[in-house]
């Protein structure tokens, strides 16, 4: 009896432990996906498939102990196979090993070297299977393959890898990727590079948004402390600094069969740099291809620390940024390209516009019409004499990128500014005579005659403007051509004691006034006949009641945009509302962005009027860029 218990227990014992132990639970939400769709880009472990496959050959334990050599044997394995499948765990296996490798070294290179190789295979040299638009791998070997490749930047980076070399030799687990450099073309100063830095190793701040597109190739950042001189002192060139482009390297087909001996070959690749401002697509064989663009970090790297002062600083010692004041390029000239032109505020700075052009680097649509410039100037000057030295910089630009004056892009110039920077702006498309502006501060126009030639020149070119044939579009925002209320209240008074001018900009015609003017005390002098940047913002200032009322010639087209920060029922919703020349009963009603009312800002004949929810800063708001990105969209297609 009990031999027959003993017996039945063993029987069970072995029958249990012969069982697989099958067992069903539920997975928490979105757990089976996380699961199978975990790999090493993800979280640094390997993937379901790589770990299975290896289990499948038996080569899990030795990958664990001697990676290389089954690394080595699945490579033989694909170039004999071509098995799509296996091109992908190959890549995988190697960036996961390289992810281990702590600095850059050679053999993180190998390991590079062959994700890159093998990665690439899967897309373009494998057998392949299914529908690539249904099948997540597609973009995890785009990845393997964009990841790879940035290591293996840094890594020749930190060989002293530029722009100005002929091959590249990358080595593999087994094997070698011999790459043949085609020197970019590059639409930049310098033509040489001294570094390439990969986007993905920067973590960019103080943009609202990132501006990046998916595709193939390493976004990179190509900078040089290169500089070229420019005979237009008021050129500011900086985009030799930091360049956006994507760097990509094609690998051949290889055409010789694996040997007897069973030996991986050596393969054979193309590399090149792409102008990411002028190529977004590039062809492989019968595919078109996509680039991966980044334009965000390049854009920082071209932005960061610029700013020599705050916009406070030069508004009140004008002397301080004088030299800097002036038109600063984000890329060299394109003849095929149209110029917009941002001009900032008072007491603000280039730095005003970054959401904003970063915003337009990433619309293809307007980046491929548009070249983007910046006007820096300080504030505090008089404002004819801001608009003054505005208007001679782009003379300069004219003279030197279109002397001919047959550049269709050039006269489609369309010039973008907010709150003051619209008034300096708008006196190049405008028609004043100099005997306007000395009438007002009670001036006998008379005595110019008895002025010395020299004296009545200067007078001439600082206070006389008329229309410049190619700024006939603009885009003013939250811009007072009423003046502000603001500019009238004791603390604006108080500032404004405070500001300096540079020599040049007042200290010749002061004394010509100083002549001319009837028997004032110097200081009413200085008040009544140079007032400063926030002075000239008084509803009743000179400037105010010089170009007021001032007609654009029927040829000049414009848009406004308005902020209103009061709660309104109309800008609740949407807090968006368009209008098109309607003022009796808006302007009524006392709207304001708390700096500027919506009657001084706004002028009739305006193309549209938009007014969006929003303080004076309007210019920042998503709504406004939008509404910039709606009208050079517009713009470019009527051309």
């Amino acid at each position: 009896m009990h031999c027959r218990i003993l017996c039945c227990l063993s029987f069970l014992l072995i029958f249990d432990y012969c069982s697989s132990g099958l067992t069903i639970s539920k997975w928490k939400r979105d757990e089976q996906y996380r699961t199978i769709s975990n790999h090493t880009l993800i979280s640094g472990d390997l993937s379901y498939n790589a770990i299975q496959y290896l289990q499948e050959k038996e080569d899990w334990e030795d990958f664990q102990s001697k990676p290389n050599l089954v690394i080595q044997d699945l490579q033989l394995e694909y170039q004999k196979s071509k098995l799509q499948k296996l091109a992908l765990i190959i890549a995988e296996l190697s960036y996961h090993l390289a992810q281990d490798e702590k600095e850059y070294n050679l053999q993180s290179m190998e390991y590079n070297g062959t994700a890159l190789y093998y990665s690439y295979a899967y897309l373009f040299f494998s057998h392949q299977t299914g529908s690539p638009q249904f099948l997540p791998d597609y973009r995890r070997a785009c990845d393997y393959y964009n990841r790879s490749l940035s290591n293996l930047v840094n890594s020749l980076r930190i060989r002293k890898l530029d722009t100005d070399i002929d091959f590249l030799e990358i080595p593999m687990v087994k094997g070698n990727i011999y790459v043949e450099w085609k020197k970019p073309d590059l639409n930049y100063f310098p033509k040489n590079f001294e570094y390439v830095h990969s986007t993905y190793d920067y973590k960019i701040g103080g943009l609202s948004s990132y501006q990046s597109e998916y595709g193939l190739g390493v976004p990179v950042v190509l900078t040089s402390k290169n500089k070229d001189t420019f005979e237009i002192l008021e050129l500011k060139n900086i985009y030799e600094d930091a360049a956006p482009a994507t760097f990509f390297i094609e690998i051949l087909p290889n055409k010789n069969t694996v040997s007897l001996r069973e030996e991986i070959p050596d393969f054979h690749a193309k590399a090149n740099v792409f102008d990411s401002l002028k190529v977004n697509t590039i062809s492989i064989g019968n595919h078109s291809v996509p680039l991966e663009t980044d334009f965000s970090t390049p854009f920082a790297f071209l932005m960061y620390d610029r700013e020599k002062v705050s916009g406070i600083a030069a508004t009140l010692n004008a002397q301080v940024l004088d030299q800097d004041q002036g038109l600063y390029m984000l890329e060299s000239y394109q003849k095929d390209k149209i110029p917009v032109v941002f001009v900032h505020g008072l007491m603000s700075s280039p730095y005003t516009w970054i959401d904003m052009i970063n915003y337009l680097y990433g619309i293809q649509e307007v980046r491929n019409k548009y070249q983007f410039w910046i006007y820096w100037y300080p504030t505090g000057n008089p404002i004819y004499y801001s608009g003054y030295r505005f208007k001679e910089t782009l003379l300069s630009i004219q003279k030197k990128y279109d002397p001919s004056k047959t550049n269709s892009n050039f006269k489609d110039m369309v010039i973008v500014s907010h709150s003051m920077g619209g008034l300096v702006s708008k006196l190049t498309a405008l028609s004043i005579k100099e005997t306007e502006w000395l009438e007002s501060i009670i001036v006998n126009v008379k005595d110019l005659e008895k002025l010395k030639k020299e004296d009545r020149e200067l007078l001439k070119n600082m206070l006389h403007f008329e229309p410049l044939e190619f700024t006939k579009k603009f885009i003013f925002i939250a811009v007072p051509h009423g003046g502000s209320k603001l500019a009238e209240k004791w603390w604006a008074k108080t500032f404004n004691n405070f500001i300096r001018f540079p020599e040049k900009a007042w200290g010749g015609i002061q004394k010509i006034l100083n002549d001319l003017t009837y028997k004032l005390s110097l200081s009413e002098i200085q008040t009544r006949s140079i007032p400063t940047g926030v002075e000239s913002l008084r509803p009743d200032s000179t400037f105010i009641g010089v170009t007021r009322n001032k007609k654009f010639a029927n040829d000049v087209s414009f848009h406004s945009i308005h902020g209103v920060s009061e709660n309104l029922p109309l800008l609740s919703r949407k807090k968006v509302l368009y209008m098109f020349d309607r003022t009796e009963w808006e302007s009524s009603l006392g709207w304001s962005d708390s700096v500027v009312d919506y009657k001084s800002s706004f002028i009739e004949g305006a193309k549209s009027n938009l007014v969006l929810k929003g303080n004076h800063s309007i210019h920042r708001n998503p709504l406004a860029i939008q509404e910039v990105i709606r009208v050079l969209k517009e713009h470019g297609n009527h051309n």
